[in-house]
C-alpha cells in the first residue's frame, strides 16, 4: 500500500493505534490443520514482534477509538467456545480459522476501531439441506441478541480509503471473515458481558452467502492458528 493513502487517513481519524499482522495457515478441503503462528515483518521503527507467541506488531495506521463500557451488559451464558453463536442449522460454517492474540480492525462506521484477543472468521453458506436461502441478516441478529448484543453500525460499507490503510498482512490474514468488505454492507455488534466483550462483524456477499468475524477481547495467550473446512465428507480434526 502506498505510504500517502496511510498519511491522509492518519490525518482524518482520531487516533493511531498498531494493527497486528498474523499468517493464516492453510488446508485443502475437509481436512483440519493446527499449527504455529508465524510473525510478520513491518518497516515501522516502533515495530516488534516475537516469533515464539505468534504475535507481533505492523506499522501503525489510523484507528477509531470505541468505548464499550457505554454499552448495555448482557447476563447471558456465551458458551465455552468461540464463536458462541447459537446459528441456524440452515446456515453452513465453512472454512473456519482461529486467530491468537491478534489485533482485528472492526468496522464502527467512521472508520476501525481495533480489537486485540481470538478471532475466529468463517464464511458463511446456505446449507446443502435447507429448502430455501436463509435470512443471514436476521437470523446472525437473532443469534447475537440472544446473547444481549448490542448493534455498534448496521448495513454500512467500509470507506476504502480505511480499508487501503489497513497492513496487507492484516487484510490477508482476515480474507475469510473480511470477505467482500470492500463491496458489500456491513453490520457491527458488541456483546458484553461481566467478563467478556466479544466483538462480532458480518458482511453479506450475496443472498445466500457471508462472512462472520467474532474476537473474544478477553480470550489470548493461545499460540495456535486453527483451520477448519467443511466438504462433501464432513469435517475431520488433526493436531
Amino acid at each position: 500500500m502506498h505510504r500517502n493513502v496511510t498519511a491522509m487517513v492518519c490525518g482524518a481519524t482520531l487516533g493511531a493505534l498498531v494493527l497486528g499482522g498474523c499468517s493464516v495457515s492453510k488446508s485443502a478441503t475437509s481436512t483440519t490443520s493446527t499449527s504455529s503462528s508465524s510473525s510478520s515483518s513491518s518497516s515501522s521503527s516502533d515495530t516488534s514482534g516475537d516469533s515464539s507467541s505468534g504475535t507481533s506488531t505492523t506499522a501503525a495506521v489510523a484507528a477509531v477509538p470505541f468505548d464499550t463500557s457505554t454499552l448495555p451488559t448482557s447476563t447471558a451464558t456465551l458458551g465455552a467456545d468461540l464463536p458462541y453463536l447459537a446459528l441456524p442449522a440452515t446456515i453452513k460454517l465453512q472454512t473456519e480459522d482461529k486467530l491468537a492474540d491478534f489485533d482485528t480492525p472492526f468496522w464502527v462506521g467512521t472508520g476501525f476501531h481495533v480489537v486485540t484477543g481470538t478471532t475466529w472468521q468463517s464464511f458463511l453458506r446456505k446449507a446443502d439441506t435447507a429448502d430455501t436461502v436463509p435470512n443471514f441478516p436476521k437470523e446472525v441478529a437473532k443469534a447475537v441478541t440472544a446473547l444481549g448484543g448490542t448493534v455498534v453500525v448496521q448495513d454500512s460499507t467500509a470507506s476504502s480509503a480505511y480499508l487501503d490503510a489497513l497492513p496487507e498482512t492484516t487484510t490477508s490474514a482476515l480474507n475469510t471473515g473480511y470477505g467482500s468488505i470492500k463491496s458489500s454492507p456491513v453490520t457491527t455488534w458488541v456483546i458484553r458481558t461481566p467478563s467478556k466483550t466479544v466483538w462480532v462483524q458480518l458482511c453479506l456477499a450475496a443472498a445466500d452467502n457471508g462472512s462472520l468475524l467474532v474476537t473474544d477481547e478477553n480470550l489470548s495467550s493461545s499460540t495456535t492458528t486453527t483451520t477448519t473446512t467443511t466438504g462433501a465428507s464432513g469435517t475431520s480434526t488433526t493436531g
